[in-house]
Formats: structure tokens, C-alpha cells, sequence
């Protein structure tokens, strides 16, 4: 998982951004954030509009159960949508700073996670985007 606060001046507290995935790479790594066109983490993350919003926000990108650098067993189509809730839940809970409002996103098979999310969704989520889930 990485969280990273980006803020612009005065923005105040941040809004946390989930973005859960089964694929690989979403931690720093320069041969895939390479191969994707991406020369740093804010480049990733000014292209997925995290800058120039004049708000705020804790962006976490989370391997999902059983993926890469998560524990458990992965079955396709059967946790999204409780993960996501505990994902959120647990968020809350060890992340300093924020301003207890979470928004997700996600494209292709990351954004049927973000859909699964908005199904008896957690209080604290505001917002979602699948995007071609």
C-alpha cells in the first residue's frame, strides 16, 4: 500500500483516494511506471489529476487479497465488496491527518472493484468512479 499526501496551499485536511487493484506495479516501480510512460510518482499521479485540484489528498493504491504484497487467497468475483469496506474502515482508523471523507476510483477490472465498493457502502465513502469496470 502507499500513501503519500499531495496538498495544495490551504487546502486543508486531506481526502483519501483508494484505488485497489490485482495487478502489479502499483508501488514505485520504475520498469513498469517506465514501460506505462510514467517518469516519477507525480507524474503517475498529476495524470490521474491528483494535482492542480486545489484540494488535497491521501492517495492509496492497495494490492487486493491474495495479490503481490497482500495476504490471503485471491478468487476472482468473490471479496470487492466487503474488502473494500474493510480497506476504508481500516483507512480511517490508521491514517493520520485526513478529514474522514474517502473517495475510490479505478479502470478495467479496478474499477468492478470500485463498483463493488458503492454496494452497502461504507459512511465514509463520497465519491466513486469505476471507470469501464
Amino acid at each position: 500500500m502507499m500513501c503519500r499526501p499531495f496538498c495544495a496551499s490551504g487546502a486543508g485536511n486531506p481526502i483519501i483516494s483508494a484505488h485497489r487493484s490485482p495487478f502489479p506495479g502499483f508501488e514505485w516501480d520504475e520498469v513498469w511506471f517506465g514501460y506505462q510512460g510514467f517518469t516519477s510518482e507525480e507524474d503517475f499521479l498529476r495524470s490521474h489529476g491528483f494535482f492542480g485540484s486545489g484540494r488535497c489528498y491521501i492517495v492509496v493504491v492497495q494490492d487486493v487479497r491474495g495479490q503481490y504484497k497482500s495476504d490471503g487467497t485471491f478468487y476472482t468475483f468473490r471479496h470487492e465488496g466487503q474488502d473494500g469496506y474493510d480497506t476504508i474502515e481500516w483507512l480511517l482508523k490508521n491514517v493520520d491527518d485526513h478529514n474522514g471523507r474517502v473517495g475510490q476510483w479505478g479502470i478495467s477490472y479496478p474499477g468492478f472493484y470500485t463498483s463493488c465498493g458503492m454496494i452497502d457502502a461504507h459512511p465514509a465513502l463520497k465519491a466513486s468512479s469505476p471507470q469501464a469496470p
